[in-house]
C-alpha cells in the first residue's frame, strides 16, 4: 500500500511541476512580465526543440551554398588583371586563393587548418567561421580571422601560423591602416550594472601586424556615451527575433582607416558602419570624438570606402529589418492595410556621400537593376583605378565588374557542385601586386 501511495505522490508531483513549468512558459511569452533570472533561461529551454529543428533544416539545405540559376549566362570581357582573394571550405580546412579574375588562374593558395583553432567564446563550429576580407601582405603572408570567434592569424606563404591572436571575438571586416596594422570589429556580451539589460557591445581593436599583439581596444558603447549619442544604443527599439537584433543594437560591420589627410578627415581617423542603425560614423581615435553622424536614404549598409578627398562610397543593401510574414503564418488581409505604393526591397546599390553638401547619389544603378543585384545581408564593392567597380553580391554568390556604359564581368565566384555554389566570404580585391 505504501509503495502505491509513493507512486501516486510522484505522479501528482510530476503533474504539478509540468503544470507549473507550462504556466511559467505561457506567462513569460504572453504577458509583459518577467520571472527575473529565470526568464531568459526558461525562454532558451522552451525554444530548444525549435533550435534542433533549425539545425536539421540548415544541414538539409546545405547552409553556405546557393542553387545556381538554370538560365544564368556568365560573362567575362576583362582585358586587364584584377586579383581576388577569396576563401572556401574544403575537406575540413579553409582554403584562401589568390585568383586573377581575367582568366581564373590561381596564383597562390593558403590553407587554414583546425588544429590551431580556439573554440572558446564562440557558438560556431570551425566550418562556419569563414575568413572575411583576408589581407595580402608584401611578403606573401596573409592576415585572416575566423568569423565570430576569437581567432586572428598571420599565415606565411607556406600556410605556417606566424602568430595567433585570441584576445577578442572578431567578426566582419578587417582593414590595414597606414602603418599596416590591422583594425578589426569585435563583440562582447555586456550586462549593465543594476539593470536587467544585456546586449552585444561592439568594439574596435588595433592589432600589431608584425607580432599579433593587441595595441588598443575601444568599446563603441563608451564612445557613443562620451559623445552624447547613447540613444543609438538604448533609445531605439528592435523586434526582429530571427537575427536577435534586440541584443545586437548596432551590429558593426566595417572599420575603415583613413590613410591620408583630407578636408574633412585626418590620417588615423576611422569610418565605422553599423548595419542595425543604417548608420555611418567618422570617428577620431586620437581624441575620442565623433566628427560626423551619417544617416540617409540607405538601409543596412556595408563596406565603407573613401571615394575622393571629400566623399565616401558604401554598399547599400537596401534591406528592411521590419518583420516579414513567415510562410507558416496565415495572412488574414482584413487585419492589414495593404499599400501597393510602398516598396523597399528592389535592388541593392552603391551610394556616394559628399561631405561638402551632405548629399547622396547612386553609382551605376542601371546594372543593379538589369542584373537584379540584391543582397539582403553582407555585400561589398571596390572601385578600380580605371573607374570600373567590382561588386560582390554575397547572398547570391555572384560577382560583377561594370562601369556606367557596360557590364564587363558577371559570374558565380566559386565553381558549382551539383548545381550548388558556395557563398562568397567578403572578397579582397587587388590590382597591382608583385607575385
Amino acid at each position: 500500500m505504501t509503495r502505491i501511495i509513493r507512486k501516486i505522490s510522484k505522479i501528482i508531483l510530476i503533474i504539478a511541476l509540468v503544470n507549473l513549468y507550462s504556466y511559467a512558459i505561457y506567462y513569460i511569452n504572453t504577458e509583459d512580465a518577467s520571472l527575473g533570472y529565470l526568464t531568459r533561461k526558461l525562454k532558451d529551454f522552451s525554444q530548444f526543440p525549435e533550435l534542433v529543428a533549425d539545425v536539421f533544416n540548415d544541414i538539409k539545405s546545405k547552409e553556405g551554398y546557393v542553387l545556381q540559376e538554370a538560365d544564368f549566362t556568365p560573362k567575362n570581357e576583362l582585358d586587364y588583371n584584377v586579383y581576388a582573394l577569396n576563401s572556401t571550405y574544403e575537406t575540413s580546412e579553409w582554403v584562401t586563393r589568390l585568383v586573377n579574375l581575367k582568366n581564373d588562374s590561381v596564383l597562390h593558395e593558403w590553407r587554414l587548418k583546425k588544429d590551431s583553432f580556439n573554440e572558446k567564446n564562440t557558438d560556431r563550429i570551425f566550418a562556419r567561421t569563414e575568413p572575411r576580407t583576408p589581407i595580402l601582405l608584401e611578403d606573401r603572408d596573409i592576415i585572416l580571422t575566423s568569423d565570430e570567434s576569437c581567432n586572428m592569424y598571420r599565415l606565411d606563404k607556406d600556410s605556417k601560423v606566424i602568430w595567433h591572436n585570441t584576445d577578442y571575438r572578431y567578426h566582419h571586416a578587417i582593414n590595414p591602416d597606414k602603418e599596416g596594422n590591422i583594425w578589426a570589429c569585435t563583440k562582447t556580451k555586456l550586462r549593465m550594472k543594476n539593470q536587467d539589460i544585456e546586449y552585444w557591445d561592439n568594439g574596435i581593436a588595433k592589432i600589431d601586424v608584425k607580432t599579433g599583439k593587441t595595441l588598443s581596444y575601444t568599446s563603441i558603447s563608451d564612445v557613443l556615451m562620451e559623445n552624447d549619442l547613447g540613444y543609438l544604443v538604448f533609445g531605439m527599439g528592435n523586434t526582429d527575433d530571427t537575427y536577435k537584433v534586440e541584443i545586437d543594437p548596432l551590429h558593426l560591420n566595417d572599420v575603415e582607416p583613413v590613410l591620408k589627410d583630407g578636408p574633412y578627415w585626418k590620417t588615423g581617423d576611422l569610418f565605422l558602419s553599423f548595419r542595425h542603425r543604417s548608420l555611418i560614423l567618422l570617428y577620431r581615435p586620437a581624441t575620442g570624438k565623433i566628427l560626423r553622424v551619417i544617416h540617409g536614404p540607405f538601409y543596412n549598409q556595408h563596406d565603407v570606402d573613401i571615394y575622393s578627398d571629400s566623399s565616401i562610397s558604401f554598399f547599400n543593401n537596401n534591406a528592411s529589418m521590419l518583420s516579414t510574414i513567415r510562410k507558416k503564418d496565415k495572412l488574414n488581409e482584413s487585419d492589414y492595410h495593404i499599400d501597393d505604393s510602398l516598396s523597399v526591397n528592389v535592388t541593392s546599390g552603391i551610394m556616394i556621400y559628399n561631405f561638402a553638401d551632405s548629399t547622396f547619389t547612386t553609382k551605376y544603378p542601371i546594372h543593379f537593376e538589369s542584373e537584379d543585384i540584391y543582397s539582403f545581408s553582407q555585400g561589398l564593392h571596390h572601385f578600380l583605378e580605371n573607374g570600373d567597380v567590382f561588386v560582390e553580391s554575397q547572398n547570391e554568390a555572384k560577382i560583377f565588374i561594370f562601369n556606367e556604359d557596360e557590364l564587363i564581368l558577371k559570374d558565380y565566384m566559386n565553381p558549382p557542385t551539383d548545381s550548388l555554389s558556395e557563398l562568397t566570404h567578403w572578397i579582397s580585391i587587388y590590382e597591382d601586386i608583385n607575385f
